[in-house]
Order: structure tokens, then sequence, then C-alpha cells
């Protein structure tokens, strides 16, 4: 509360019904200022109200009404053991870009988004050593309620297929150039095509599944290589 800039005093509300009374001030004008909305899960009414204090001790009364604010309650888990995964950064925003904030998840894989006013709100999901991204941000629509909105984000892990051409299992001279492609069973191709480095070894990312590595195209003076490898990953 404060009197010509000056103030008088900081007030809580004590009772259950939300009140306070401030008795024996002087007559005059006043300014009243809500400067913490209490509960967590309440926005602040921000508008200060004038009031004024006659010398007849009529008893005035304010009303200050507070909204009450939504959340998200985020989940990372693995597509493969639904095992949580901590350390993944999110950024939430609004439908027009603005930046609420950014958050990474626990060691349970959770984040809490708290205090967030009613509407539409988006989830990216920032990349990661691990886990395939998920490029595919997510539209929450946020209530005013106690209850948070639940969203469960699933990852895939990352596998790696290492493949290594050498010119025979004596020597294991590595061979470099050759190229491999690699394919599912279903005959889709696995990226683009392959080629061995200086160290005859080619490492892929890859999600968990089966495969097939082929080798498309060997070395001069050195025999067709036809075997298809089978690998489950």
């Amino acid at each position: 509360i404060k009197k010509n800039g000056d103030t008088v005093g900081d007030f809580i509300t004590s009772l259950p019904d939300g009140t306070f009374t401030i008795p024996h001030l002087e007559p005059g004008w006043y300014s009243c200022f809500e400067i913490s909305a209490g509960e967590i899960g309440y926005a602040l009414d921000p508008t200060p109200q004038d009031f004024e204090i006659t010398r007849g001790g009529e008893l005035v009364t304010l009303e200050f009404v507070n909204r009450k604010l939504g959340s998200i309650h985020l989940k990372k888990i693995s597509s493969v053991d639904r095992s949580p995964i901590p350390d993944i950064s999110f950024i939430l925003t609004r439908p027009n870009g603005e930046r609420i904030a950014e958050k990474k998840t626990s060691a349970t894989g959770e984040i809490f988004f708290e205090g967030l006013s009613a509407g539409t709100y988006i989830l990216h999901e920032q990349p990661s050593e691990g886990y395939i991204p998920d490029t595919d941000p997510r539209i929450i629509e946020v209530k005013a309620s106690a209850k948070p909105e639940f969203i469960e984000w699933e990852n895939t892990p990352v596998s790696c297929i290492e493949i290594r051409k050498t010119a025979n299992s004596e020597t294991g001279r590595p061979l470099e150039g050759v190229i491999f492609e690699i394919r599912k069973p279903c005959g889709t191709l696995v990226g683009t095509e392959y080629v061995t480095d200086k160290k005859g070894i080619i490492q892929v990312l890859v999600e968990p599944g089966e495969y097939q590595i082929i080798e498309k195209v060997g070395l001069p003076d050195f025999e067709e290589y036809t075997k298809i490898h089978k690998v489950t990953v």
C-alpha cells in the first residue's frame, strides 16, 4: 500500500477467504499493488487500485482477481525399452515464435513448464547425441487447470554399423575406396553409397533393425565380392 508514492506497508492475505483488513489509515488517497499471487499456479493481478480513506471511517473494499495458470508435464522415453532419457533440451514457444522457456529433461526424463497462461504452445526438441532427432514440433493446448497437460515423447536410440574392408584375413591390410550399400530387408536404401576410408572402415548410424550390407564397387586387381551380409542392430 502506498500514499503519495511512499510505502505504507506490505500486507498478506491471512484469512481462509483470501482477505485482510488494514486498520487506522489516515484520511487521504492510497494505491494498492499486488506484488505476489501467493499460491503457485495463479497469475498476478498487475493493475493497481486507487482508493480514498475519508474522515467518516467508511470501510473501503478492494478486489483483486488472480487467474488460474496452466502447466505442461513432458516425459521423455526410449522407444526401445521405455526407459527415461535425461539431458534432452526442449524449447517452449508460442505460435508466433515468442520463446517462453528452454529446459532439459531430468534424471527421470521429465520437464515441468509451470505458470503458463491458457492458450496454444509449441514444444521443439533440440538435437542430442545418441538418439535419432525428432524434428516434428508438438502443439499443446494449455488450459487453466491444476492438472498439467501431459505429453509423452519417444526417441529411438542410434546404433552403429561398422564395415571393415581388408585385402585378406591374414595380413589385414585395409582397402580404401571400396563402395558399399546398406539396405533394409524390404530393399529400401539407407542413406546413399558409403566408401571405405584409408583405414578400410565405414561407420553408419542407424536405428535398431535388420540390414543387408552389399559391396557395390571393389578395387582393381581384386575379385568381385558378391556375398550379402545380413546384420541385426
